[in-house]
């Protein structure tokens, strides 16, 4: 009977210590190395898009073409990684039915500036200028300064309208500001109405 108990003690023994290597090895926690996001070594670039919209507008008839496109003449854009882009150049035309010029801009971020962060203004990028609507005697345009990351969120959006006398007017889009800031408005000078403005561009 001795060697009998013996064998069994030995072999609970054996089935504590296992027990308790299987109850470490449960508690080990393996953490994974973070791999580091490096920017990459060239310079992206958004894709060129244009839209062109005819409205009926204070007894006439109107065609808007917006163009936007990537230049190289315009300080960089960064991404949140820090990965380069080219800045765009929108260019805004309203042409009356006859086919005469009634609006003409490029708009690039300098014209927004006012309404932008300084790290806005050093790595945001023109994203985009939309038409939106009539309003009166004025057409409201939809823009917008942000990351060039085409799968960021972060961006600030400004309002552009211009009157029947061809005028500009700048505002804050707050309906979509996340951070809910006051729209101030800022009025473009009759000088800079046609592409007067030296941009770079």
């Amino acid at each position: 009977m001795k060697p009998i108990h013996a064998v069994m003690a030995g072999a609970l023994v054996c089935l504590l210590a296992w027990g308790c290597e299987k109850k470490k090895e449960s508690t080990t926690i393996i953490i994974p190395k973070q791999t580091v996001v490096k920017p990459a070594d060239t310079i992206a670039w958004m894709e060129r898009s244009e839209t062109t919209r005819d409205i009926a507008w204070l007894n006439s008839n109107y065609s808007i073409r917006v163009v936007r496109q990537s230049v190289d003449s315009l300080p960089l854009a960064k991404d949140e990684i820090g990965n380069r882009y080219y800045d765009n150049v929108i260019h805004v035309s309203i042409l009356r039915s006859d086919g005469s010029k009634f609006f003409d801009k490029k708009v690039t971020k300098k014209m927004f500036s006012e309404f932008l962060t300084e790290e806005m203004k050093e790595n945001g990028a023109l994203l985009g200028v939309v038409f939106d609507r009539i309003e009166g005697d004025r057409l409201r345009f939809a823009g917008s300064v942000g990351s060039p990351d085409i799968q960021s969120d972060t961006y600030v959006p400004i309002i552009m309208l211009v009157d029947k006398d061809a005028h500009v007017s700048l505002q804050r889009d707050t309906d979509l500001d996340m951070h809910n800031q006051a729209a101030d408005t800022t009025h473009i000078d009759d000088s800079q109405q046609n592409d007067n403005q030296d941009d770079g561009v």
